[in-house]
């Protein structure tokens, strides 16, 4: 993790207007490997279980109520930290609500981005870290299938290393303002990170230095992507990982199956069935960071592992040692 955080701080140095200190960064992420690990299985505990010790949020499906109260506990998590709530909702002001169809019965149904925002010196400019934070329990056809998706399921991998993230910048000053966005409905069709990319002016657009989407951490095999063809920021972060050692590679077009529906193009491989499709389209520099298994497809080899009302650090997914090793 400490690596991640000075890879991380190097990125936003190379797309920012405004330097940022890499000692600032390097200070702030003062955490040992036994420390990381030790935080991403507490905070996992806290995720899953309640304070009785039952299981919680193993139905995050857009729309329903597993979702809503996630996202709840996502803004407190959040204020906790530090951060402040960047939505529109009186209640909640760290939500942003949306209407998006939903894949499983085609109805509308609601659901809610959740945001927040670091403020740096200079807010004309901002990094947008994203993830969503629903997940597919509701497509479960079977009771079986729905015990294989619950527990670390993707999205939940994701949002342990934003937290993780957040919580190493909470106490570091900026230059530029750091806005976290957990997205809504992300198994709908990216439809969270449709509706955030469609709801900002070109000014806003213009101000974004740079997107960096967590896409699915939960596979043997960890890719970064930033878009069809290299980019600036792509071919340094190349540079980047090699130099601190992170194994990594450029995740390049076409080397998944290429999809059938035409929303997709010429977005047609997997590396872009997540929440940085929609920035991309609307011209945003971003940069995804996903795993995959050594098929090309995202695999879920650890969910079975890992029963929904039982924390059992022996059936620990890997992704969270390889996260808090980086």
């Amino acid at each position: 993790m400490k690596k991640l955080i000075f890879v991380f701080a190097i990125l936003f140095s190379v797309v920012c207007a405004f330097p940022v200190s890499r000692t600032d960064f390097a200070s702030a992420a003062s955490l040992t490997n036994a420390d990381a690990c030790t935080w991403f299985e507490a905070e996992y505990k806290s995720i899953i279980l309640d304070e009785n010790n039952v299981a919680r949020f193993y139905d995050r499906t857009a729309g329903g109520s597993g979702e809503r109260n996630f996202a709840i506990w996502l803004e407190e998590r959040m204020a906790s930290l530090g951060y402040l709530p960047n939505g529109t909702d009186l209640e909640h002001a760290s939500f942003e609500y949306f209407d998006f169809e939903s894949s499983i019965d085609g109805l509308t149904h609601r659901s809610q981005n959740v945001k927040f925002v670091k403020k740096g010196k200079n807010s004309d400019k901002k990094i947008v870290v994203g993830t969503c934070y629903d997940n597919a329990y509701g497509f479960a056809s079977t009771a079986e299938n729905a015990l294989d998706i619950i527990g670390a399921d993707a999205s939940l991998n994701n949002v342990l290393v934003v937290l993780s993230v957040a919580n190493q910048l909470a106490d570091v000053e900026l230059d530029f303002d750091v806005e976290i966005v957990f997205f809504g409905a992300g198994y709908h069709n990216t439809a969270g990170s449709k509706f955030y990319t469609l709801g900002i002016d070109k000014k806003e657009n213009e101000s974004i230095l740079l997107a960096l989407n967590i896409d699915d951490l939960s596979d043997d095999k960890l890719y970064f992507y930033d878009a069809e063809k290299d980019t600036k920021q792509g071919k340094f972060a190349q540079k980047v990982f090699d130099v601190q050692g992170v194994s990594i590679e450029k995740y390049a077009a076409g080397s998944s199956f290429v999809a059938t529906d035409s929303d997709l193009y010429p977005f047609s491989h997997r590396a872009l069935f997540s929440d940085n499709k929609p920035f991309l389209q609307s011209g945003v520099r971003t940069l995804s960071i996903l795993t995959t298994s050594k098929d090309g497809y995202f695999g879920n080899e650890y969910y079975k592992e890992i029963e929904y009302d039982k924390f059992a650090p022996n059936a620990y997914p890997e992704f969270l040692n390889r996260a808090a090793s980086v």
